[in-house]
């Protein structure tokens, strides 16, 4: 690790290394190799992660029972890193991942959907980074402190960091590109804290603290949340007590144990409903894809809406255009979905009713009230097409496929804070679907429930009241006790709970503005912060990622790492030093 820092040259600090801090770096040093730069500036990175690149969520150790939940074949759009030259230092091309998963066998061309291990994007992201970095560490340009920013503050046009050691930098440009952060306890769990140090319970805050969980040796464990996490740690259980078996020409799986050891888990959230997973193959995605020509003109459509938007009504209109769309799909491969003798017009309604309520009932809607294990093998069976379709799931998989041409168009665009909120909750509640696990993770927890492992009776939120026996859940039926509970709902981007130091810091300053109590902070296109609710901050202090939600809409997906914030942050900067 390089700790030298030219003074004479400008300083250009980039706290925060997974993917979004790399992608930053590399489209600075793009920008950089301009012939124009007279002065290449010293570049400091700032994160006390073990692995840079790749960050808390990517890092390379962690459990092979965390899986990716976009698909190698949909990971395309990750492109290559071409060859750069910038102040005498050549520094070489890098492959998209496709290429790299191919080069490094994790990934043979096939039309099944293939979800690595998050690990894997965790090499691929750590190669990436040393192979930037390394040349302009040794040539002195790039400095990486493994510490972490605890305090900024802006002085005139330069900014001044504080670090958990209390070392103090000044540099000139400070880009802040963190990922999750610290948030605030709910007031239920910060009385479930207390009763477990008061009966000394196991509470594991940290679903991905694999040291704590792989400590666990009780039998019956409670799970708070239902996502993705939830599947994970599930997982780590199953592999560790036993391993799955395919079921020849069947879509589900069996699971065999070990030995007489074994688990117990109840997972639970406030609807009881388990997240849906993706098709199986390319061909099936190919079902909810409505095309180049359907994206453009929708792109338009929604893009002239924005510049010309009244009031509130904005929302339905942009519903009903991704609606239509959907609708004209239904018909058009209408021997894929659920019949129904409706008229356009009517599915129409039914979409837009269930959209503003999913909970919503018709005979095309999969029922919400099913038995959460027969719920799960209907999705697994529309994932392979081996049922009729229903027109819930064949909506969010067509939103998915609209999703990157909607986080493009809803970016720094302006909207009133109160429509930006609606079209965030629009966007948040179909995450279930669209940011939805392989079909095979829903297939292991069928498996699961078969062998009484993993029990659902009280999925739908139970009533819970922590004693010295372990968490009590109960529902109108029955009763159950958990020894342990494992809280896998991960903390939010809103600003009203962020409890980070570093962020704390910014507000109480009044160096963060919120988009609106419900949402992240707000910046600029060119990343900038807003000191007001319209003004810029007069400092070159800027941010990007999932803590600006709001100001831009997709922050959660691995491909808006590699994407126009940091290129647009990158250029503004160039600006400023010529």
């Amino acid at each position: 690790m390089n700790n030298k820092v030219d003074n004479a040259r400008k300083k250009i600090a980039i706290l925060g290394c997974g993917p979004r801090g790399l992608y930053s770096l590399e489209c600075l040093v793009i920008q950089l190799s301009q012939p124009l730069i007279k002065k290449i500036p010293s570049i400091l990175i700032f994160d006390d992660c073990k692995d840079p690149g790749a960050g808390q969520v990517w890092k390379i150790n962690q459990n092979e029972a965390n899986w990716i939940n976009i698909s190698v074949q949909h990971l395309s759009e990750l492109k290559e890193r071409h060859s750069i030259e910038i102040e005498g230092i050549e520094i070489p091309k890098f492959p998209s991942f496709n290429e790299w998963a191919e080069q490094h066998n994790f990934y043979q061309k096939t039309n099944i959907l293939t979800f690595p291990p998050r690990s894997v994007m965790g090499r691929y992201l750590s190669e990436r980074f040393q192979s930037i970095a390394q040349p302009l560490i040794q040539q002195e340009v790039l400095t990486l402190y493994k510490e972490r920013i605890v305090k900024v503050l802006s002085i005139g046009k330069a900014v001044v960091l504080q670090s958990t050691t209390n070392k103090q930098y000044t540099v000139d440009e400070c880009l802040v590109t963190v990922g999750h952060q610290p948030v605030s306890l709910s007031e239920e769990t910060k009385c479930w804290q207390l009763l477990a140090n008061k009966y000394s319970l196991d509470f594991v805050k940290n679903p991905y603290d694999e040291d704590r969980l792989h400590k666990i040796d009780a039998k019956n464990i409670a799970i708070r949340g239902m996502g993705l996490a939830m599947i994970d740690v599930i997982r780590l259980f199953a592999f560790k007590f036993g391993y799955f078996i395919d079921s020849g020409d069947s879509p589900f799986c069996k699971y065999e144990c070990y030995n007489s050891k074994s688990f117990h888990i109840t997972p639970y959230s406030p609807d009881g409903l388990p997240p849906v997973p993706k098709p199986y193959t390319t061909e099936i995605d190919k079902i909810f894809d409505p095309g180049e020509d359907v994206k453009t003109s929708f792109k338009e459509k929604i893009g002239n809406l924005i510049q010309d938007v009244k009031d509130e009504s904005f929302v339905e209109e942009f519903l009903y255009s991704m609606i239509e769309i959907v609708v004209d799909l239904y018909f058009e491969k209408n021997e894929c979905f659920r019949k129904s003798s409706s008229t356009k017009i009517e599915i129409r309604k039914i979409l837009f009713t269930w959209f503003k309520d999913m909970s919503h009932k018709h005979e095309l809607i999969l029922d919400t009230d099913l038995d959460c294990k027969v719920y799960m093998e209907q999705t697994v069976l529309m994932a392979h097409n081996l049922t009729e379709i229903s027109l819930d799931y064949m909506a969010m998989q067509v939103w998915r496929h609209l999703q990157p041409t909607m986080y493009a168009l809803f970016s720094h665009c302006d909207l009133p804070d109160k429509i930006m909120e609606k079209v965030v909750e629009l966007d948040e509640n179909s995450k279930r679907y669209t940011f939805g696990p392989p079909v095979d993770s829903i297939t292991q927890l069928i498996a699961l429930s078969d062998m009484g492992m993993l029990d659902f009776t009280f999925a739908k939120n139970p009533s819970i009241e922590v004693t010295k026996e372990g968490w009590s859940m109960h529902n109108n039926t029955s009763t159950k006790n958990a020894k342990v509970m494992i809280d896998s709902v991960l903390g939010s981007p809103l600003a009203k709970d962020i409890a980070s130091p570093l962020f704390i810091n910014l507000i109480e300053k009044g160096a963060l503005i919120p988009v609106s109590a419900n949402l992240g902070f707000k910046t600029s296109k060119d990343a900038r912060i807003f000191e007001s609710y319209d003004t810029v901050h007069n400092s070159s202090l800027c941010m990007i990622g999932r803590y600006c939600k709001g100001s831009v809409l997709g922050v959660d997906a691995i491909l808006e790492c590699f994407g126009r914030e940091a290129e647009d942050w990158s250029a503004s900067v160039i600006k400023r030093l010529k």
